[in-house]
């Protein structure tokens, strides 16, 4: 990028497998670093939902899950430079219609919102087309996946009530007060909530400690509180008539892995235009960024 930002890009899911701010060797992602024929190498990827149609092939029954390999690794080609394209075809569960689609991923600068000086600072935004005569019925998903360990802080309007899509929080680790959501990433096992399109403000934080720094990733995206997002939870068949949340938190600490996702969705069939910025500095400065974009410092 011009700013210095460098961003490892691969074609396996259309990721961002690296991004690291200038003259700094360290990855603000978290990466796998071993198996790499397995979905599961880390990054900033984009999946394809609603994930029961996608990911569940035999809905109602929910007993097989699974990463349909049309959609990762896929089959992206770089059409030019920070460009990648890809065309798959997948079965939807719940319709057994055939959907065709075309996903078109570019990146471009974005500056830091702040110009915050004494840290450093790594950028982009990214933007996903997603296209073909199937794409009314599905919409982009995009995951960055970062170390287990820290916190998240969620912006909403009012006192937001998450929404399980899966597994279970201690109280003491989730915090839903007037203006912010803030949970703690450190127990064992997989869970999963979300935030309602009117109760979002469209930005994801994420803080967590490394060596003698304190590293921020902000994800900015536009939600429409208009729009009816497909996404619903589909673990329980009581949750399927819940609320679709385009704003969802994913937490792994299990043998597939060690880390924290931060998710959103597109309104169905339309592009996504979303910001990451990073950084990495003195905790009392990059917890001052915080507040500044969150609202809120760290617990």
């Amino acid at each position: 990028m011009p700013d210095g930002s460098h961003l490892l890009l691969d074609c396996r899911g259309a990721r961002v497998l690296e991004l690291r701010a200038p003259g700094d060797e360290t990855n603000f992602f978290w990466t796998s670093g071993s198996d790499q024929s397995s979905w599961n190498i880390g990054g900033d990827r984009t999946w394809i939902s609603p994930e029961v149609d996608v990911f569940v092939p035999n809905f109602p029954d929910t007993s097989v899950f699974g990463v349909p390999q049309q959609v990762d690794p896929g089959a992206y080609q770089f059409a030019e430079d920070s460009l990648l394209r890809g065309r798959c075809t997948l079965t939807l569960s719940r319709s057994r219609s055939v959907a065709e689609i075309e996903i078109v991923k570019s990146w471009t600068p974005a500056p830091d919102p702040l110009d915050a000086r004494h840290v450093r600072y790594a950028g982009y935004t990214q933007k996903t087309e997603l296209g073909g005569p199937s794409a009314d019925a599905l919409a982009v998903w995009n995951i960055v996946q970062v170390p287990y360990g820290g916190e998240v802080i969620l912006p909403v309007h009012g006192v937001a009530v998450p929404q399980m899509y899966f597994g279970a929080i201690p109280d003491e680790d989730i915090l839903s007060s007037p203006g912010r959501i803030r949970y703690l990433a450190r127990h064992s096992g997989l869970a999963k909530f979300g935030i309602r399109p009117a109760e979002t403000t469209g930005r994801i934080g994420y803080l967590w400690p490394s060596d003698d720094a304190m590293n921020l990733v902000v994800r900015n995206v536009t939600v429409d509180p208009a729009v009816i997002y497909g996404d619903v939870p589909w673990s329980d068949p009581t949750y399927m008539n819940r609320p679709a949340c385009p704003i969802q938190i994913c937490a792994v600490n299990a043998d597939i892995g060690v880390y924290v996702e931060l998710e959103h969705h597109a309104p169905p069939g339309k592009a996504d235009v979303a910001q990451l910025w990073a950084y990495r500095g003195a905790p009392a400065a990059v917890h001052e960024i915080a507040e500044h974009l969150l609202g809120a410092r760290a617990q």
